[in-house]
């Protein structure tokens, strides 16, 4: 089950509308963002930068079973996002000083009159769930699980991960 054609120009619209009331309570100039209805999973959207663009994804899936509670809910939340990543740029390193549901975004969703919270309480039951591969790997004191991210980060040597219990470096297992 998806939305239909006429739907996600209704969420497009929506998206464009809460970023000009933005622009309007903060007496700011946002760009608009690009819109997709590509995202998979229980999420109902998703705000994200991917190559220096950003974007707002959202789950037709999820938006068919529950379409105006996410009109309502889910547009400004991602809306929200995008305008705290515009509003709070990276500091040195990447890092930022900003929490995805901190102070700021919740204020900022106050603002737009939207509701503040983090996670939606659908029935998602006939959506499938996507499972992420485990690799198993070890430390002096036990086994551990390792995300499919993780393992390969590992792999490439971009990333270390070591046991919080005995602080030494996870290795392969087997």
């Amino acid at each position: 089950m998806m939305i239909s054609t006429a739907q996600q120009q209704q969420v497009t619209d929506k998206t464009r509308a809460v970023i000009l009331q933005a622009n309007q309570l903060l007496a700011k100039n946002f760009p608009q963002v690009e819109v997709l209805f590509d995202l998979r999973g229980r999420s109902a959207g998703q705000f994200r930068v991917r190559r220096q663009v950003c974007e707002i994804r959202y789950n037709p899936q999820v938006f068919a079973l529950y379409f105006d509670d996410n009109l309502i809910n889910t547009v400004p939340h991602e809306v929200a996002h995008y305008l705290i990543y515009l509003m709070y740029p990276r500091r040195r390193q990447g890092l930022r000083k900003v929490k995805p549901h901190g102070v700021e975004w919740r204020n900022l969703m106050t603002k737009l009159g939207a509701d503040a919270s983090v996670c939606h309480n659908y029935n998602l039951a006939n959506i499938p769930q996507r499972r992420e591969q485990r690799f198993s790997y070890s430390c002096d004191c036990r086994e551990h699980q390792v995300s499919c991210r993780r393992h390969n980060k590992i792999q490439t040597g971009r990333g270390r991960y070591s046991c919080r219990y005995c602080k030494t470096l996870l290795k392969v297992s087997g």
